[in-house]
């Protein structure tokens, strides 16, 4: 069991918030398409955590796959660095419960951020990025 959910399990009373940090597509495709295998255990891992969040009524995991912005590199210093006001749309989010993975939510949730890495064309954003070089 990983540390955070013992936690959970020994502090009932403390509600628990955690967050999948939300990485560029550009980062998700590139294992998608690239290195299957981390992409596998990532996803895994968010089924995971959604499942066992269900167990403990003060944990709770967030993920943003879903969002518009992690499409657009000018939010991204690097692939995995956002820009600082995603940490305040991540706040509002999550007291909004925008965001919140469950069991009953996780298989629909994983398959769309799924479609949204495979059908990511890293070709033609290697092409945009060398045209301007």
């Amino acid at each position: 069991m990983t540390t955070f959910l013992l936690l959970s399990e020994m502090n009932r009373i403390l509600i628990s918030y955690y967050y999948d940090p939300p990485y560029s597509r550009v980062q998700y495709a590139i294992w998608a398409q690239y290195d299957l295998p981390k992409f596998e255990v990532y996803r895994a891992v968010l089924s995971y955590l959604a499942q066992k969040s269900d167990l403990y009524p003060n944990l709770e995991i967030y993920s943003f796959g879903e969002e518009p912005f992690m499409d657009n590199m000018a939010t991204y210093k690097d692939l995995t660095h956002y820009h600082h006001s995603i940490n305040s749309f991540m706040l509002s989010a999550i007291k909004q419960k925008k965001g919140l993975l469950r069991e009953n939510s996780i298989s629909l949730y994983v398959d769309n951020i799924s479609k949204k890495a495979l059908s990511f064309d890293l070709i033609k954003l290697n092409n945009e990025i060398t045209s301007q070089l």
